[in-house]
């Protein structure tokens, strides 16, 4: 049961115990004025003065005394068994209500996410693909969020009109701290304080390049789940995306003791248990750009990491074959 419903039981308790409570103290009032009316009568009953007063007899007095005690004594008796009585159906309706709300008690109002089905531990098990491909206006309410990567794609994509709260170095923990979106009075705000303020239908995310440094990958689990919690607290109606780490390239690969695809294959493995988890779409974006030895082409990017324009709309091409409805 929860602590609201606790209260409420015990607020009804309440009314009807005051509810008592008044009915009880208004008949001992009845009932003392009354007394207090008898004892003046029997006080005076028997001075000749006072008969003579209420012209009548010492005997008339003494029989409407004896008739007033008897309606005195069956209404004492009437309000008693009334206090009696309402005291229990009291206690009775309180204890009932108490029993019916463990059992019956409504849950908690639902959100959007408690409307996507379970995942039963595989990926992407809440949603339907698609079957068309999309064009570009599918991304008009769409903000694409992540490091240098994500600048990349904006910019070098043939995407004409594209939301990004994106920046070098930004990290699923910066997200919260780096202030690198610009409001309309001048002013930077962290992307999650954005989110509070815009609203998008569809929200696609990529991290986890800046995170391949980090030693315990499953602190970075922890971290990009809260992430995709706090996102859809904010945008509640939006769907999210989530891309998985694309590979760098073989050369990247094999030189570099951080950024290499083994740790990218790692992460990405971290990426997929978090969106089953938290039940958002995973998209294995790398697929569509990797050569046959599962890394970025020579030809794909500059430094390894980053692609060029051609491999930005081979991304976005993967983009518009993938997207998803709720089931």
């Amino acid at each position: 049961m929860s602590l609201s419903y606790r209260r409420d039981i015990r607020r009804q308790k309440r009314r009807r115990r005051n509810a008592v409570v008044s009915l009880a103290t208004l008949s001992v009032l009845a009932v003392l004025t009354v007394t207090i009316y008898l004892v003046l009568v029997k006080t005076f009953g028997n001075d000749p003065a006072y008969v003579a007063d209420q012209g009548g007899s010492e005997d008339r007095i003494t029989v409407d005394l004896a008739a007033t005690e008897s309606v005195i004594a069956k209404n004492t008796e009437v309000l008693s068994s009334k206090i009696e009585t309402e005291t229990e159906e009291a206690t009775t309706q309180s204890d009932t209500e108490a029993a019916a709300t463990e059992t019956t008690e409504p849950e908690a109002a639902s959100t959007s996410e408690d409307t996507i089905p379970a995942t039963d531990g595989i990926l992407n098990a809440g949603y339907t693909k698609n079957e068309t491909a999309v064009d570009d206006s599918y991304f008009d309410d769409a903000v694409f969020i992540g490091d240098s990567r994500t600048e990349g794609f904006a910019l070098y994509s043939d995407l004409a009109e594209v939301n990004t709260y994106s920046s070098k170095g930004l990290s699923v923990t910066r997200i919260y701290e780096d202030t690198i979106v610009p409001m309309g009075d001048g002013q930077q705000v962290t992307v999650m304080e954005a989110l509070r303020y815009v609203h998008y239908n569809k929200i696609y995310i990529m991290f986890g390049v800046n995170e391949l440094g980090w030693v315990e990958t499953d602190i970075f689990r922890d971290k990009y789940e809260t992430m995709i919690a706090d996102i859809r607290a904010l945008q509640p109606d939006s769907i999210i995306y989530v891309q998985g780490i694309i590979p760098v390239s073989a050369e990247r690969s094999a030189t570099d003791s951080i950024y290499n695809n083994d740790r990218v294959r790692q992460f990405n493995e971290e990426i997929k248990q978090a969106c089953i988890d938290q039940n958002v779409v995973y998209l294995d974006v790398g697929s569509a750009l990797v050569d046959g030895n599962g890394a970025l082409p020579a030809g794909a990017s500059t430094d390894g990491i980053h692609c060029n324009s051609e491999y930005c709309n081979k991304w976005l091409e993967y983009l518009k074959q993938n997207t998803y409805t709720v089931k």
